[in-house]
Parts: C-alpha cells; sequence; structure tokens
C-alpha cells in the first residue's frame, strides 16, 4: 500500500511509509482535538519531527527570493484552471463519454479507408521529419497543439471531479511547452480515472493525427497538404515514441504505472539502478546487487529506460545533425538537454550523505567516459552525406539554337507552342544568292545534256554527271535554307533567352531559347563536387530529391554523372555535371530550385575526420595552382 502526504500550501506531494503515515494522523487527530498522543513512541515523534523539519526546509526553499538561474528549464504559473472547470464541466461531459469513443473509431474507419484508396501515401511524409518545412511546422504548431493535447487532460480531470491547480508553460532550452498540474488525482481520483486522466492527452494527440490526415488527403498538390502531413507525423510519432511510451516520464509512463499499482517505478528503478552502478563501480564495497526479483525488474526498467533514450537521441542526431549548417547540431543538442537534464525526466537533485567520492571512483567514472567517447569515434558509424543543388536544364537539353549562320528575322514570344510551329525564323541573302546561281546552272546543264543525247553518247554522259552533281547542291541549298526555319519538334513552352535581336547575325549553334515539352521527364541537372566522386561511385546508399517543398525518394543508379568538369576560379574547387531524368513535366518546374541529398555508405568517426583533413588539403591546394594561374596570366 502507497501512502501519500501532501503540504497543502505548496501542493507538493511525498511518499511516506506506513509507520509516519499513521504517527501523522494520530497527531493530526491530536491536534483538532478528535484524539490522543498516548501510545506515541519517542522513534514515531523522532520521525514526525524530521518530516516537518524536511517539510519547513522546503517551503524556506519555495519562498527565497532569489532562485538560481536555469537557461535550461524554467516553469511559469499564469492561472488557476481550477475556477474555471464549473464552466467546462458541460464540454467534459460531452467529450469524456462513449460518444467520443465511437467518434474515434468513426474517424479511424474513415483514415483506413482513405489510406487504402490513396495507399497510404502518407508514411511518405516520414521520410522528411527532418526536413527544414517539418521543422519550422514542429517549431510554431507544437505549442498550440500541446494546449489542445492539455486541455484533454483538464476535460478528464474535470469529468471525475479533480481540482486542477494551475496552468502554465515550461522553457525548456527557452522553447516554450505548455502544463496543467492535475497532482490533485493522487488524493482524489481512482486507479482508473487516473490512467484516463492521463492517457486524455495522447488520445487526443491521435484525434488530431486522424483529423489531419483526413485534410491531407483532400489537399493534394497544396502547400496545405505538406502543413497537415507535418501536424500528422508531429501528432503520432510524437505519442508513440515519447507521450505513450512508458520508458519516458511523461503521460504513458503514469498510465502505466498507476495501472500496475508502481507510482513510483521512474524513482524506484532509478534507486536499484543507482545501487547496482555503485556496486559494480566501488568493486562491491558500496551499494547492492538486486536481491529480489521486483529489484531485478525495477533494475532492468531503468536499464532501458536509460538506453531507449539514448537510442531516440542518436537517431535524432544520425539523422539532423549533418544538417542545416550546424543548426541541425543545436536541435541535437537541445534535445540531449531535454531529455537527460531537465527536472521534466526526474533528474532531481539529491543530498550525498556518503562523503566525498573517493579518487578511485573518480578516476574510473573518468575512464568510462574516455571508453565510451573512444567507443563512438571508433566503432560508431555515421553516415557521409552531402547536397547538391538542382536545376531544370534549360541551357543544355531543351536548347533551341540556329541549325545555320543567317539574320534573325522572327522569334516567338514566351509561351505555350504547337507541335510544328516555327519558333525561330532566320534569313541568309548568300545562301539564297548561291541557291539562285544552282538553279540557274542546273537548268543549263539540263538543256546542255538534251542537246547531246542524241549527238555525242560520250558528252551526253558528263553532261548528265553534271546535271546530277548540280541538282545534289540544289538539294543541299534547299536544306540549309530550311534549317533556317526552327519548328517545334513537339508541344510545350517556349523561353526566350533574351539575348538574340531581329536584325542580328547569327552563328550556326548560336542558343536562342529553351523548348519545354508537355510531358516528362524533366532533365535536372547539377554541380557535384569532386571531392565526393568515389563514393558516388563505390558507396552510394540512397538520394532524396527535394523539389517544390516535397521530398522524393530516387533509386541511386537513375543519378547520372557526366564528364564535364567545372572549375571555381576564385576558390579552386572542382565539379562535375550530374543529369537526373525525373518523372514530371519540365514545364511544371521551370524556375523551380531543387536539392539532392546524397547519402554514402556510414563509417566511423576518425574516418570523418580524415576525410575533412583530406578535403581540408585538396582545395589548399586547389586554391594555390587557381592564384598560380591568375598570377601567370597578368
Amino acid at each position: 500500500m502507497l501512502f501519500l502526504a501532501r503540504d497543502r500550501s505548496s501542493g507538493k506531494s511525498f511518499a511516506i511509509n506506513r509507520a509516519l503515515a499513521f504517527s501523522l494522523r494520530k497527531a493530526r487527530a491530536a491536534l483538532l482535538g478528535t484524539g490522543q498522543l498516548d501510545g506515541l513512541e519517542q522513534s514515531q515523534a523522532r520521525d514526525i519531527y524530521q518530516f516537518l523539519h524536511l517539510l519547513q526546509m522546503m517551503r524556506k526553499s519555495d519562498l527565497a527570493p532569489r532562485k538560481a538561474f536555469n537557461p535550461v528549464f524554467m516553469s511559469f504559473a499564469l492561472f488557476d484552471v481550477g475556477v474555471y472547470q464549473r464552466r467546462l464541466a458541460p464540454l467534459a461531459r460531452l467529450f469524456v463519454s462513449n460518444g467520443f469513443l465511437f467518434m474515434m473509431a468513426a474517424l479511424m474507419a474513415v483514415c483506413c479507408a482513405l489510406g487504402v484508396r490513396n495507399d497510404w501515401a502518407i508514411i511518405s511524409a516520414f521520410d522528411s521529419v527532418f526536413s527544414l518545412e517539418a521543422i519550422v511546422t514542429f517549431g510554431i504548431a507544437a505549442p498550440f497543439l500541446k494546449v489542445i493535447h492539455e486541455l484533454g487532460h483538464v476535460l478528464t480531470a474535470t469529468r471525475y471531479g479533480v481540482a486542477v491547480r494551475k496552468a502554465g508553460f515550461y522553457l525548456v532550452g527557452f522553447y516554450p511547452m505548455p502544463y496543467v498540474d492535475c497532482s490533485d488525482a493522487d488524493f482524489s481520483a481512482r486507479r482508473r480515472h487516473r490512467v484516463a486522466i492521463s492517457l486524455a492527452g495522447i488520445i487526443v494527440d491521435v484525434a488530431i493525427g486522424m483529423v489531419a490526415f483526413i485534410g491531407w488527403h483532400y489537399s493534394a498538390g497544396t502547400y496545405l497538404q505538406t502543413l497537415l502531413g507535418n501536424i500528422f507525423v508531429f501528432s503520432t510519432l510524437n505519442s508513440i515514441l515519447f507521450n505513450a511510451n512508458p520508458l519516458v516520464k511523461l503521460d504513458g509512463y503514469f498510465a502505466f504505472s498507476d495501472a500496475i499499482g508502481n507510482r513510483n517505478l521512474s524513482t524506484r528503478g532509478q534507486m536499484a539502478l543507482g545501487d547496482l552502478r555503485r556496486w559494480l563501480m566501488s568493486f562491491g564495497r558500496e551499494g547492492a546487487m538486486p536481491s529480489t526479483g521486483k529489484a531485478a525488474g525495477l533494475a532492468a526498467y531503468a536499464v532501458a529506460s536509460v538506453a531507449y533514450r539514448i537510442n531516440m537521441l542518436l537517431t535524432i542526431a544520425l539523422g539532423l545533425a549533418p544538417l542545416y549548417l550546424g543548426l541541425g547540431m543545436v536541435a541535437v543538442t537541445w534535445g540531449a538537454i531535454a531529455m537527460f537534464q531537465t527536472p521534466m525526466q526526474n533528474m532531481v537533485k539529491r543530498a550525498v550523505l556518503s562523503g566525498s567520492p573517493t579518487t578511485a571512483d573518480v578516476w574510473l567514472k573518468r575512464g568510462l567516459a574516455l571508453a565510451v567517447l573512444a567507443a563512438l569515434i571508433a566503432f560508431v558509424p555515421f553516415p557521409f552525406t552531402t547536397v547538391v543543388p538542382v536545376t531544370l536544364d534549360t541551357g543544355g537539353q531543351y536548347k533551341i539554337h540556329a541549325a545555320t549562320t543567317g539574320f534573325l528575322r522572327e522569334i516567338r514570344a514566351n509561351g505555350p507552342v504547337k507541335a510544328g510551329e516555327p519558333v525561330l525564323v532566320m534569313v541568309s541573302p548568300t545562301l539564297e544568292k548561291q541557291r539562285e546561281v544552282l538553279r540557274l546552272e542546273a537548268a543549263e546543264a539540263e538543256l546542255n545534256f538534251r542537246s547531246l543525247r542524241g549527238v555525242d553518247q560520250t558528252k551526253a554522259r558528263a553532261a548528265l554527271r553534271e546535271v546530277e552533281s548540280l541538282n545534289e547542291r540544289l538539294v543541299l541549298a534547299e536544306e540549309t535554307l530550311a534549317a533556317l526555319r526552327v519548328k517545334a519538334a513537339r508541344a510545350g513552352t517556349f523561353i526566350d533567352f533574351g539575348k538574340a535581336r531581329v536584325g542580328q547575325h547569327l552563328r550556326a549553334g548560336t542558343a536562342v531559347g529553351s523548348l519545354l515539352p508537355n510531358e516528362g521527364p524533366a532533365i535536372l541537372v547539377g554541380s557535384f563536387p569532386e571531392r565526393y566522386v568515389a563514393k558516388f561511385q563505390h558507396a552510394l546508399v540512397a538520394a532524396d530529391l527535394r523539389l517544390d517543398g516535397r521530398y522524393h525518394a530516387l533509386p541511386p543508379n537513375t543519378v547520372e554523372m557526366q564528364a564535364v568538369l567545372k572549375v571555381d576560379r576564385s576558390s579552386g574547387t572542382r565539379s562535375y555535371r550530374i543529369r537526373l531524368p525525373f518523372e514530371v513535366s519540365p514545364t511544371s518546374v521551370v524556375g523551380s530550385q531543387g536539392d539532392i541529398r546524397f547519402r554514402f555508405r556510414s563509417e566511423p568517426l576518425w574516418a570523418h575526420v580524415r576525410f575533412w583533413l583530406d578535403t581540408l588539403l585538396a582545395n589548399f591546394r586547389q586554391s594555390e595552382l587557381a592564384d598560380h594561374e591568375k598570377y601567370l596570366s597578368r
């Protein structure tokens, strides 16, 4: 049986043993005049005094004029929710009822039907969980979604007659997260009601996720769909991995610990693990091994809790740390602080009663820390990644150019073009004059051949060969003149480069514009850094294209590297051209800037450091060569 004592002035609760609970109850009855202190032993009186002294010290600490500033975690109480609970009672009866469960079942049925219809395409939104749009959506929407989450707790507590003390917000790493205080449920609610209050926020998150999924299905092709997809990811991922997980001290933990009847599961687990840790680190001089199955289970729970948080942190770090020019590492650090260093995870300070640690303990801890760091550097693999900007190949694949030399007479305005319509018309007086001369010479040769055909067969054959030669030259001249008129091979959109003017003399091969077809594929090109060429050829694992706010997983073999070397004269860095056919209409992505994120085979941290040093040295040498070339050119 668990006994709790509450300080009504501060609202804090304390877990106490059975003997102290009955002693306090007897003392309270004596103070109220409804009982006597007869039979109270000296040891019981001492326990009461120590407990009241502890209570007084904690009150003084709470009332201290100045508290140490904690930039990692701060809490601010805004208002008392209890004064509004009477008004919220009708809403509580409406939502905390069987009708709400039927509504959840209906939402689930609709989501299943829509998911089968769209082949659960929303699952692809999880692939972009570390995208900038998803992170910004989380940063902006999370506090508002958390308000709805906390409202679920308040309505459920109101429905079961539990007073909600206050509402406010935490600042975790200067990021606001709302909260409500439902601690009165420990005294005034049944176990099943406490479980319902703890699970209410999770159920609200799932409901929000299902509503976002339905909205996502009916807003295809818009930015709203991306926003709703990110909200769906946040509501479901956050609830499943964190809030509903009994290994993290959030709502799922409190529901689980209440359900199994062990309200102090985390604290007891940490104590059992602490005893085991001290026993191992002191080689049996301090602490203790778990002596019972229950103690072993508590220690295993604590180990699983720490391991889960470390695993989640590493998973987030692998996906987020390399991104956004170092800001990803800042976000990972914030997540580590939130997981391991804030009061939200029950990391309360305890007084050390057994004296200062010995020198051996200190060096043992340092050795373990160094061993963990060495293992991280030597064995934990991290993926190599690089991001390459890509654009539509308007100057190559879709280029319209002058087929022969001449003067520009007409160029089509920007806009749609049908197949066979002219987009470029040129004239060449020289070619036209040559054609007329050839026509006259061919006509004269034809007359000469006819006059000799019945007179002299030898001269007639020579005249015939001359006629054929002139006709061939005339056909070639006609084809050359026809090439002055460039027609659209297929329907699309013409874009004028704006460099050619009517009457301007253009050489053969001069590009004047691009013709983007209405049908795919779209050819995207970009500059791939030379330092990753070897990894592209032998260690490429995955490639993801970000285009128009959406992410597309690409088969690695669809990206082609071409032997077109480009050198940046200012820095000396070199890059190669990559080419990607993507199954969309070229006209739909004209003017869009995309990015391909290449991910290569994972290697330990020391390999990353060596690769970085090699790249730095290569860039230095190339810069020296570029400076040397500039000096020689002067």
